[in-house]
């Protein structure tokens, strides 16, 4: 009966060891250990691999999802890469007995099993830190360090034995902290992010040991571990000796490989090393570019874009210019002045064919433009056929000019916007743009203009009307109504029932002076208001009830545009921002790093840079002056 009972008892035995294994028996895994940028563009990374061996050949690395070409991949032991160890050992109060013991005879394994050249230093903490070894390639006297005794004490400064140990390493090696801790920190006040911070700094790995059985915080130990990129073991007292040795063994078999990166200073590397069953990747970031030794670099002076007898020539031709035009208008202005009042006072004494043209106010002209310059305007507007459409907009905004005075004004903002540009920047793609800039901006603000002064009608329509409404009921007639709007509405209505008054008096038919006056408004509302008149006065009706109807109408639909205005308020604000944020960046680049910028127009990738980037704003511009805009 104990034959049974021994063999059912066999399998959980077998369990129960295999149970006990530690890290050891777990799968191992290909792991990138550091990134060495200090020699950048030059990169050196350190893997393991799983099983320790692997064909240099079958070896591939990607920086940034990019293959690098000239890799060169050889064991840590045949390469340059020094492996620098500091042995981290707890001799607190529960380390008394066998377990130091047990650590001290792993840490002798451990110093065995490293390859020569080696260097390895030896730290011990309880309540404080000593430094029992610094580093030093002389295995042998670490060796005999480690077989001497250790005095015990109560505490376990563990943080501040890693900020200490982080501080002992120098050179450029591979650096590698042995940590053997059997129990939480409890002394200093050093915290956990502190001792982070410090190994991150050092760029130092740790390779945490403890023991089952132990009071080890395996929280903290694991945690340190994987944020310095080590790796966390842990078995019984006896095994420790083990654990130490495929530590050493693992430090043994790492693998060196060296390129050359492709990226720039201060930017990111993601980096990964695969080969025949394997992938490791890491991030690490590419040191910023280093300031140049010795006096700072002398700064040639930019080259005029005008230059030598050309230039000269070319500069001496434009001053010339600018200043016979400015004498030609103030000489002018004065004889040209003189000349239309005179001609104006012959036209007044002269009865004129058609009464509703004298209606007209007469547009003043503007003394600073030269008479030569507005006639050739006047002929360009008329040759390319928008004369009329300008002198309407010209009406319609209330600016007091000719089409001849505008298209003459759009010349010199453009030319005047070229010089300053020329003088400023001395770069032809930005004269360019700022002279075709200077062209739009007359153009911008007509157009402003004629927006505003719509507006403003808009806002006084429903005054006109109850105006009109109330001195119908008082019983004055239609003409007399128009009047009195005309008296007590201040401007720019004003104006435009004036001369509406002054076309009917001088025989003009009703009905169309009132489309005459809606047509110059350019407003919907004011066509709807003549809209309502002239049909009453076509089929009959109480104009004054239709007059309050219209004015209650505009008045809802004014304050819903308003209420739209405001909620869309936003959008416009953000399509402003998106549009000037290029255009002030360009500037603000041209004006610190002109050599950065200038690959916009200097190589083609710049160039179809910037012809996208343009459209792109345009469409953004246009997609969002449609969603802002509601039609009520």
């Amino acid at each position: 009966m104990r034959t049974p009972r021994r063999a059912a008892l066999l399998p959980l035995a077998l369990a129960l060891a295999l149970g006990a294994v530690p890290a050891l028996a777990q799968e191992e895994q290909a792991r990138i250990t550091g990134t060495d940028t200090h020699r950048f563009p030059e990169v050196r990374v350190t893997f393991t691999v799983p099983g320790g061996q692997v064909d240099p050949s079958a070896v591939r690395l990607t920086e940034n999802g990019a293959p690098v070409g000239d890799l060169v991949v050889q064991p840590i032991v045949e390469s340059s890469t020094e492996i620098d160890v500091v042995l981290a050992l707890d001799v607190s109060a529960s380390m008394r007995g066998e377990p130091l013991a047990r650590a001290l005879e792993a840490a002798r394994a451990f110093v065995a099993r490293l390859p020569e050249g080696s260097r390895v230093g030896v730290l011990t903490f309880a309540g404080d830190v000593r430094v029992v070894s610094p580093l030093t390639p002389n295995l042998e006297a670490v060796r005999g360090i480690l077989e001497g005794s250790f005095e015990v004490s109560r505490g376990t400064a563990l943080f501040d034995a890693l900020v200490q140990a982080a501080g002992m390493f120098d050179g450029e090696g591979q650096r590698n902290v042995v940590l053997l801790a059997n129990g939480p920190n409890n002394v200093g006040d050093t915290r956990l992010s502190d001792a982070e911070a410090a190994l991150r700094r050092e760029r130092t790995t740790v390779y945490s040991v403890a023991f089952r059985g132990g009071g080890a915080d395996v929280l903290t130990m694991r945690r340190l571990a994987d944020t310095t990129g080590g790796t966390y073991s842990s078995g019984q007292l006896a095994e420790l000796s083990a654990l130490y040795e495929a530590i050493a063994s693992q430090l043994s078999s790492q693998y060196v490989a060296t390129y050359r990166s492709t990226s720039v200073f201060g930017s990111q590397l993601s980096i990964q090393v695969s080969g025949p069953g394997f992938t490791a990747e890491a991030v690490t970031l590419a040191p910023r570019k280093p300031r140049p030794q010795g006096p700072p670099p002398t700064v040639e002076p930019a080259r005029p874009l005008l230059r030598g007898t050309w230039g000269l020539a070319v500069v001496g031709g434009l001053v010339f210019l600018a200043a016979f035009l400015l004498a030609v208008m103030l000489v002018g202005t004065g004889v040209r002045v003189r000349r239309e009042r005179e001609a104006a006072a012959r036209m007044t004494a002269v009865a004129r064919p058609q009464a509703v043209l004298a209606a007209q106010p007469e547009r003043a002209t503007v003394p600073w433009i030269p008479e030569q310059m507005v006639q050739v305007g006047e002929r360009v507007a008329r040759a390319g056929g928008f004369a009329g459409m300008l002198d309407h907009k010209l009406e319609q905004a209330g600016l007091p000019l000719r089409a001849g005075e505008f298209v003459a004004a759009t010349v010199i903002a453009a030319l005047g916007a070229a010089v300053l540009s020329l003088l400023l920047f001395q770069n032809l793609v930005l004269v360019l743009a700022f002279t075709a800039a200077g062209g739009l901006a007359p153009w911008a603000l007509l157009s402003r203009k004629l927006s505003q002064r719509k507006d403003k009608m808009n806002r006084q329509l429903p005054e006109v009307l109850n105006i009109m409404a109330s001195s119908l009921r008082a019983g004055y007639s239609f003409l007399q109504a128009l009047d009195t709007v005309a008296k007590q509405i201040p401007e720019p209505a004003a104006a435009e029932f004036n001369r509406t008054i002054a076309e009917i008096r001088l025989g003009r038919n009703v009905e169309e002076a009132l489309n005459a006056m809606a047509e110059r408004v350019g407003s919907d509302n004011f066509r709807w208001a003549v809209l309502a008149v002239n049909i009453q006065r076509e089929v009959g009706g109480n104009l004054a009830e239709i007059l309050d109807t219209v004015a209650h109408t505009v008045r809802e639909r004014d304050e819903l545009l308003r209420e739209v205005d405001v909620l869309t308020t936003e959008g416009r604000i953000s399509m402003w921002v998106l549009i000037a944020l290029p255009v002030l960046l360009t500037v603000y680049m041209l004006a610190v790093n002109r050599e950065y910028i200038s690959l916009l127009w200097s190589t083609r990738v710049g160039w179809v840079m910037m012809i996208t980037g343009a459209s792109l704003l345009a469409l953004g511009y246009v997609w969002i002056k449609r969603l802002v805009k509601i039609d009520v």
